[in-house]
Formats: C-alpha cells, structure tokens, sequence
C-alpha cells in the first residue's frame, strides 16, 4: 500500500509539471463534418519544443482521442521610437562649408534591439575652438616721397603706421625724377625716394575647432513575439462490450439454504484507504495547480516620497492570455517611472514575448529579451507621448 501511495504521488505530480508546462490558451470540443474533434491552442515562445504540446491517446465521453495534427503560426511584434545620437568632430577651420564635409548626412544604428538609421539635426550643430596660441607675422609699407631737391635720408619720414602697427624705416631707393642743363652739364634738379618701412607683430589664433552634432531618426524593433500551435485530435467511439445471455428464465425447483454472512475481509478497508488516498493527492493537486493559476508573479515598484529608493506599488499577474500590466490600478500611481519585476518562471514563459504596459495616458510596450531562472526587470517611463489604446502614437 506504501509503495502504490508513493507511485501514485509521483504520478500525479509529473501530470501537474507537464500540464503546468504549457496550459493552453483554449480547448474546442467538437464534431466538424461528421469527425469528433478536440483543437487546442498554444502560445509558445521560439525556445520552447512544441513536441511536448502532443499527447498520448487519452479517453473522453465516450470517445478515444488521438493526435492529428499540429499547426504552426509565427506572431510577430513590432515597436518604434525615436532615438538621437550625439557626435563631434574636428577641423581646422570654422568655417560651414568645412565642417558639413567632415560630418556625415545620416549614420546607422543598432544596438542589438532597435535599429534604423538617424539623420543629421543641422540645428543642433555647436562649434567651438579647441584652445589658443600665439602666432607672430611680419608687417611691412612701402611709400614714395617725390619732388626732393636733394637725395638726403633727413627728408624721409623715420616711421608710419599701419593697421595700428608703427613702423620703422628699413630700406630707401633713389631715383632722379627731373633733370636741367647748367652750362655744358645736365645737373638733377629733383630726387624721388621709394622707401622701405617694416615691424613684427603678433595675434592670438585658434588652434582648431571642435563641432558637436546631433542625429536623430526614427529606430525599430521587430521580431516574433509568440508562435501559436493549434493541436488537433481526432476522437473515435469507444466499443461497447456485448452482455453474455443471462441464465434460462425458466424457474427451477432449488432448496434455499440459510446462508450464514461471511466476514469482511481485509481487502474492504484496503480499498476504501486506496480510494481516500487518490482523493486527498487529487485535492493536494487541484490546490497546487490553483496556486500557480492565480499567484501574482508581477511587482511593480515606485518611487517614495523621499525620492531616493523605490518601494512596492503593488502586485499583479501576467500570462499568454494576460499581457497588459496595469500601472493605474497600483495602490498609487508611479510618478516619473516605474520598476517591474516578472517573477522566474512567468519570464521563462514570456521570453520574446511583447508586454504591454497601461499607462494614465496611453500605452507602452516592452519585449522581454531574456529568460533565466532569476527574475525578469525593466524600467518604464511613466511621463511623456506613448500609444493610445487604437495603437496610435
């Protein structure tokens, strides 16, 4: 008796892991041209092997059912938003023209989830000089002084100024600018001086410039979200055994003989003990099975009122025919943003699944991009512009 206890423990807790496994999202018992049918469908996630969805033959109502057929339907997903990227760049002058040929009209992006490609904000673009230094030139001026009686340096001026710089005199060229006839002789009677003035001077110049850009653009993620099976079984009836021909109805002469009552014997308690055992495993499993049908194994966390820790905002539970988290009916709204953590086993099954999230204005919807045995976390943005219920943003 022990040991057909313990079997019967083991067997109806690997009934609960399997069925536990993968409940599917319904049944349909029917009879569709003349075949008794039982379809049921399933939301599984692309880890997970739809082999186990099949069942062995199993009896009902009447009929033996057995598989059919499996039927495959990828769901897929896809989620938008905008993105922006900041870079910079350097070039060696400020000029506009230089600096849209260092950048680039649009640069791709993908960081494993989203992608697409961000385009340059010509708005946004900040230039500024990398640093300053000293830089040191030669100043120069060269004047002609005509209608001088004689070459003589005291009728040049010494200095002149240019751009504000004095200069000083380096260099004078003298040429006859007239001439007259004294006697036999031509004597020069004017002299004109070209004259040389110069001086160093210095400015502060940048030693290049940095620009900083902005793209922004539109990026996407997409994927498949769940894969639908639908596994249909096909019944037939189960065959009535035929009843043996009674005995003659004629009535025959017997001598009824007082029978005395024979004693109980021990397998009547052993059966009645075999049946009150089946029913309390049966109940422990129907608690079992209740327990995770209704365990909430979401939390979501909001800021406190302190504004440097999170606490808990209240608890719900998510599923494959259950994929909104509700943040409006939390004991108080998370202002600014909220923390949620799917519990281990609700995230293994969810894996590559798209959540969706209520928010007070719209809707916002998360990928869960990974599965382990810990729990599952990720943060929402309770503020700004998110997809109202008809799917527009």
């Amino acid at each position: 008796m022990r040991r057909m206890i313990a079997f019967l423990m083991i067997a109806v807790a690997l009934t609960i892991g399997a069925s536990a496994a993968f409940i599917p999202d319904s049944e349909v018992c029917e009879n569709r041209d003349g075949r008794q049918l039982i379809v049921r469908v399933f939301s599984l996630s692309s880890a997970d092997d739809p082999e186990t969805l099949i069942e062995e033959p199993f009896d009902r109502e009447g009929f033996t059912y057995t598989f059919a057929s499996i039927v495959k339907e990828e769901k897929p997903y896809e989620s938008t938003r905008t993105h922006s990227e900041t870079l910079t760049v350097e070039t060696g002058s400020d000029d506009l023209a230089v600096i849209l040929a260092a950048l680039a009209a649009a640069i791709p992006y993908d960081d494993g989830g989203y992608s697409g490609v961000l385009a340059l904000d010509h708005t946004t673009l900040r230039t500024e000089a990398t640093g300053y230094s000293t830089r040191n030139y030669t100043v120069s001026e060269t004047k002609t002084y005509g209608g001088l009686d004689r070459n003589d340096p005291s009728f040049v001026p010494r200095t002149t100024v240019k751009d504000g710089v004095t200069l000083t005199l380096q260099n004078i060229d003298w040429a006859v600018q007239g001439t007259a006839v004294s006697g036999d002789d031509l004597v020069v009677t004017q002299y004109m001086a070209t004259v040389t003035y110069s001086a160093r001077s210095s400015y502060r110049a940048a030693d290049g410039y940095i620009t900083t850009a902005v793209y922004i653009g539109e990026v996407v993620s997409s994927g498949i979200a769940a894969i639908v099976y639908t596994v249909t079984y096909v019944g037939t009836p189960i065959p009535v055994p035929e009843l043996e021909p009674g005995p003659s109805s004629e009535p025959e002469a017997e001598v009824e003989q007082e029978t005395e009552p024979e004693p109980e014997s021990d397998e009547a308690p052993r059966s009645r003990y075999f049946i009150f055992a089946l029913a309390a495993l049966l109940l422990i499993a129907g608690a079992v099975i209740a327990y995770f049908l209704l365990k909430k194994n979401t939390k979501i966390y909001a800021m406190e009122s302190g504004g440097e820790e999170y606490g808990l905002a209240g608890k719900q539970r998510i599923g494959p025919r259950n994929m909104t988290i509700d943040l409006t009916s939390c004991t108080r709204y998370p202002e600014g943003a909220a923390v949620i953590e799917i519990g281990g086993m609700a995230a293994k099954r969810l894996f590559g699944k798209a959540v969706r999230v209520k928010l007070r204005d719209g809707f916002e919807n998360h990928c869960i991009e990974h599965s382990s045995n810990g729990s599952y976390w990720f943060k929402v943005q309770t503020t700004g512009e998110y997809e109202e219920e008809d799917g527009t943003e």
